[in-house]
């Protein structure tokens, strides 16, 4: 289902950059990391921690809190962040006018689909705890689905192109259709309101673990789009756009890791066997690595006219960026599998202290040198690098701490053939 899904999420990508061009495709990855950024800030009670606790608790006591400030948060955020990139406006006299926070329509969009989408994860999260893995990715693909019709809609029917504001209706009425189906699969659900004791004690709880949580996601999606601010303020929307389209299509096939990582986060969370808990951890990190690294190759040997034959003269500097990106995702990939590992045991400091090492790479060299100096190059190098960073300080505290031989991580024989199994036939990966 998640094949699916990414297969669309490619349909809606080939359609905004073919109607809409690279500066409609910059404007749209501002917006996107606009929008992702306010539900991170959004998830500071919340977040990925209710698949941690849910097993431990009624979720409906995860849920109430995470809810409030959710309302709270979605009308905030968006204030802070214009007030935050206007002190950049003036410290350093950049024209952030262009990320559109300014813009009052565009402003009140943001609110909406931040608490909409907020309210979304949070059930997806409830779905995952309850192993409701099917339910919880049907959920993302209804939400493509919904997307991809709206456009072909606006772009086909209504000949809207060149006009943005058909993908920002789309998004906002994905968003609320999504939501209203989450709600529904989570009543659904045997845990029961009624049931709930003493809430106060889970809402300090989920603010406790939440905030480390969260605190990790903010600094891993900062790692991840602030190189893409900083193209986008420095070099403009068409730059924005080409490097948008190299992300996203790298990024793409994460579906791979994430997939695995979501059945290891759902059976980690379950399990208090520290031994299982590691012997998994180390078979879906080789098997994160080869699913990657074999699909990193094929993109990077694709020549050149195949991508501008997709999509258009104006990104003819793709395959460079995705061969410079190439590294990064494996890495973050594998990233994802120690991430997923650490928060489902509870030890949500790891991914902070992680995320904040990369973070301090990015800003320094990655905004501070390589994207003033070589464009949307320098920009692609540095998120590879800060994932580079990422995933060795995770492999250093694993073997570190678990007495792990680095000999452990190196994909076997055995990996490729399960990779292959899984690709073959469908077949189940079994602990």
């Amino acid at each position: 289902m998640k094949l699916l899904s990414n297969f669309i999420m490619l349909g809606i990508l080939w359609l905004t950059v073919n109607f809409l061009g690279d500066e409609g495709r910059g404007e749209i990855a501002i917006f996107n990391a606009n929008l992702a950024l306010v539900i991170l800030l959004n998830g500071f009670i919340g977040s990925s921690v209710i698949v941690y606790l849910t097993p431990r608790t009624n979720f409906y006591q995860l849920l109430i809190p995470a809810y409030i400030w959710c309302g709270i948060s979605s009308l905030l955020s968006p204030f802070l962040l214009n007030e935050i990139f206007g002190f950049i406006s003036k410290q350093y006299t950049i024209d952030t006018s262009t990320l559109g926070l300014q813009n009052t329509q565009y402003y009140y969009l943001l609110v909406l689909c931040s608490f909409i989408g907020s309210i979304f994860e949070f059930h997806y999260m409830v779905l995952i705890a309850k192993s409701k893995i099917n339910q919880a990715n049907s959920l993302n693909l209804i939400r493509t689905v919904l997307i991809l019709v709206m456009l072909i809609f606006f772009f086909y029917f209504l000949e809207a192109s060149q006009d943005v504001s058909g993908y920002f209706v789309a998004i906002t009425f994905s968003y609320i259709i999504g939501g209203i189906i989450s709600i529904v699969m989570v009543i659904r659900l045997e845990d029961r309101i009624s049931e709930m004791k003493d809430i106060w004690k889970s809402t300090k709880e989920i603010v406790k673990l939440g905030f480390v949580d969260q605190a990790s996601n903010v600094l891993q999606f900062l790692n991840r789009r602030l190189p893409l601010y900083t193209l986008y303020l420095t070099f403009g929307k068409g730059d924005t756009g080409v490097l948008n389209v190299a992300l996203t299509l790298t990024e793409s096939f994460l579906f791979l890791t994430q997939s695995i990582s979501t059945i290891q986060y759902s059976r980690i969370s379950n399990n208090k066997d520290l031994n299982s808990n590691r012997h998994i951890t180390l078979r879906l990190f080789r098997l994160s690595i080869v699913a990657l690294g074999l699909v990193m190759i094929v993109m990077s040997l694709l020549p050149t006219q195949i991508y501008i034959w997709a999509f258009k003269q104006d990104f003819e500097g793709l395959r460079s960026l995705i061969v410079l990106l190439a590294l990064g995702t494996i890495s973050y990939g594998g990233s994802t599998i120690f991430n997923h590992y650490y928060s489902g045991i509870g030890k949500f400091q790891q991914n902070v202290y992680s995320n904040s090492i990369a973070l301090v790479f990015t800003i320094f060299i990655g905004c501070g040198y390589l994207i003033p100096k070589y464009g949307m190059w320098g920009a692609a190098m540095s998120i590879s690098l800060s994932y580079l960073i990422l995933v060795t300080y995770f492999i250093l505290v694993f073997c570190f701490n678990k007495k792990q031989s680095y000999i452990d991580l190196i994909p076997k024989k055995s990996d490729f053939e399960q990779f292959w199994l899984l690709f073959k036939s469908k077949v189940s990966i079994h602990f």
